[in-house]
């Protein structure tokens, strides 16, 4: 009788297939824990914070912050609110983008902006995502965030005509609620 033939090769059929969804399940497994300590290290920010700072100029400003999970933990929503006399009001959507491997936050506000900002993740305590419009002129914006406790951070606000030289905006130190 032939190997070909054998009335195990069935079984090594089988036990073949079997092995090769194992490595691919596992493989799959083993690139969604690679991203899950980078997303991770965003679950710092969930929950409800309120934030005090200034502008350049010294003018001061308050906002609120909510970020809570998403779309089956795969997402993070933060909503940012000025406190009046500030109008700034934004929804940022942060995550691992799953083709890249990158921190992704994409900011929509209600001055009809929308932004993509990108980050290599945290470094030292601090988290910074950067953007660069590729419009008639480039210009660079990031918010860099600090933590300074395990219930406070500071925020800013930051631009660059060439990503050496960075110009403050505003600035803002949230605590949690």
């Amino acid at each position: 009788m032939s190997v070909l033939h054998s009335p195990n090769n069935g079984l090594h059929v089988k036990r073949n297939l079997l092995l090769v969804f194992i490595a691919l399940f596992c493989s799959a497994d083993i690139h969604a824990q690679n991203e899950l300590p980078k997303m991770h290290s965003l679950f710092f920010f969930l929950g409800s914070w309120k934030g005090e700072g200034a502008f350049a100029k010294g003018k001061k400003i308050e906002a609120t912050a909510q970020f809570q999970l998403t779309l089956d933990s795969a997402w993070i929503r933060y909503e940012h609110t000025d406190q009046a006399p500030g109008k700034y009001k934004a929804l940022s959507v942060w995550g691992i983008d799953a083709n890249s491997g990158i921190l992704s936050a994409t900011v929509f506000d209600n001055f009809h902006g929308y932004r993509k900002f990108e980050s290599g993740g945290w470094s030292d305590n601090r988290l910074i995502i950067t953007y660069m419009s590729d419009k008639d002129k480039v210009i660079f914006e990031h918010f860099v965030y600090e933590k300074l406790s395990p219930d406070s951070f500071k925020m800013t606000f930051e631009v660059s005509k060439d990503a050496m030289k960075w110009t403050m905006v505003d600035w803002l130190v949230f605590k949690r609620l």
